[in-house]
């Protein structure tokens, strides 16, 4: 059994949280995006982010952004770890980004890759 105990270690979520870098993308970054594309024709857009630290405030950003332009294709990748950094990021990352994938006449594809 002792054997087998640090084996166990690396899987457990304060581990990753101690030892894997964590990375973290500031809102005003997600806001600036949403000025960038306010007056775009764009009608197609891919999203790749590294951002341990996305929750719903910042899928709330890309909603609105998404929700108040002309874009049809959105492709959105966050590349980070997937564990939960600060409270549940990635084990709330389906529910965050639901409305988005839910946007009539826009075809998405949003993952977080695990």
């Amino acid at each position: 059994m002792l054997l087998l105990f640090p084996l166990l270690i690396p899987l457990c979520a304060w581990w990753k949280r101690y030892v894997y870098p964590a990375f973290e993308v500031p809102v005003t970054v997600y806001e600036n995006l949403g000025k960038l594309l306010k007056g775009s024709s764009l009608r197609n857009v891919t999203i790749t982010i590294i951002d341990n630290n996305f929750d719903e405030h910042k899928a709330h950003i890309i909603y609105e952004i998404i929700s108040g332009s002309s874009i049809k294709g959105l492709t959105f990748v966050n590349l980070a770890g997937s564990y939960n950094f600060r409270g549940r990021e990635y084990s709330d990352f389906d529910k965050n980004m639901r409305p988005i994938r839910e946007l009539r006449g826009l075809i998405s594809d949003v993952r977080w890759p695990r």
